[in-house]
């Protein structure tokens, strides 16, 4: 699990855990929560930015596109074409409004059809709304609340997460720490996961008897 620093760390981490999981040539399911899509090609020219990170990891084959869930995305886009490029590419996206008109149902049935397969967890605080989350550097308002951050976490028991980041965290922007209070629980709810996933897998001896007296 790493922990952020903009969004560009998500590709480096990937890569290690894609090769974690000996490089599966379907690469990667992806849980994605934020404002952004984060699929543009180019921001001022540079390839490799904040706003790229998946771009780059689907064109690595890092990550499977058609088994990505981006929620939460709202406010302005980078360019059409980040937009564009996720739609062409079968990515599921869910808006922050739709999220709230039917997103759990569409959530759950998205982590049903994962069956089992390996997913990365990438959560930026700034799909969060800013009343909730200031200490960010691209504040999008009309963001989701804490409560329902925690609940979309929690909407994920029994995805087989092997690895995530949280990022765009910056304490120097929210004196009052609720951002890395926030932050800090979210990463506890998602690692909470795998704890979830590993006491419900059955035991290899198999169930034990029960003895009587």
């Amino acid at each position: 699990f790493a922990l952020g620093g903009d969004h560009s760390i998500a590709l480096a981490n990937l890569r290690a855990t894609w090769a974690r999981q000996g490089r599966p040539k379907q690469g990667l399911a992806l849980l994605h929560v934020d404002s952004h899509l984060d699929t543009v090609d180019q921001t001022l020219g540079e390839r490799y930015s904040h706003a790229s990170p998946f771009i780059r990891a689907i064109e690595e084959g890092l990550v499977d596109p058609s088994a990505m869930l981006s929620v939460g995305i709202k406010g302005p886009l980078n360019t059409k074409r980040d937009l564009d490029y996720a739609r062409e590419h079968d990515v599921t996206i869910v808006t922050c409004e739709q999220y709230r008109a039917d997103g759990a149902a569409l959530v759950r049935d998205f982590i049903k059809r994962l069956k089992g397969r390996a997913v990365y967890v990438s959560f930026d605080i700034d799909a969060l709304d800013p009343a909730f989350a200031p200490g960010t550097g691209t504040l999008s308002v009309g963001g989701l609340t804490s409560w329902e951050a925690l609940a979309l976490v929690r909407s994920w028991k029994g995805a087989n997460v092997v690895g995530g980041d949280l990022v765009e965290v910056l304490p120097d922007r929210d004196p009052a720490g609720i951002t890395a209070m926030l932050a800090a629980h979210l990463v506890f709810e998602i690692v909470a996961l795998d704890a979830v996933r590993r006491s419900a897998a059955p035991s290899p001896a198999g169930p034990k008897k029960s003895r009587s007296r």
